[in-house]
């Protein structure tokens, strides 16, 4: 295991069996430098899986729209109850990938895709889920059974399975 720069490893060329990367690649401004990195490493038939913020996903997409659109709105109506002062803006630290764009890039770069699914689905829209966390997770869990199915892209994780060509 290691952690470090996941646009620069610390391996030589074509000496790694297995790449993972969850949670990273929307916190990098830029997919290409990783999944570049990624190819040099992993050997010939290496394996690797990738985790993505699906941006298909409704709860991703309402918690943007929240976020730029609705809170900046409501915050300058409640400015006068806390004395004129309104919150600073949300600056963005995460993208959203499309899993058909992600599955290209990755296509483009000597992979093939192995296999795809989709997880962690929401109930209560954006901020509710954050406030009633308990409550989301017992409500979320049976929706769990949704990502065998087409109705799976809803997830709000995508996680691709692929191998570099020989």
């Amino acid at each position: 295991v290691l952690i470090g720069d996941c646009e620069n490893i610390p391996f030589p060329d074509n000496s790694v069996d297995f790449y993972t990367a969850m949670g990273v690649i929307e916190y990098m401004d830029s997919d290409e430098p990783m999944i570049r990195e990624c190819r040099r490493v992993l050997k010939p038939g290496g394996t690797g899986i990738l985790t993505a913020r699906n941006v298909l996903c409704p709860a991703v997409r309402w918690r943007f729209f929240y976020e730029d659109l609705a809170k900046p709105v409501a915050a300058k109506i409640v400015a006068p109850l806390r004395n004129g002062r309104i919150p600073p803006e949300r600056i963005p630290i995460s993208r959203e990938h499309s899993p058909f764009a992600l599955k290209r890039t990755l296509r483009k770069n000597g992979f093939d895709i192995l296999a795809q699914r989709f997880c962690h689905f929401y109930v209560l829209p954006h901020p509710f889920g954050q406030m009633f966390r308990p409550i989301e997770a017992v409500l979320a869990r049976p929706l769990e059974v949704l990502a065998a199915t087409p109705l799976g892209i809803l997830g709000s994780t995508y996680i691709v399975k692929f191998r570099k060509r020989t």
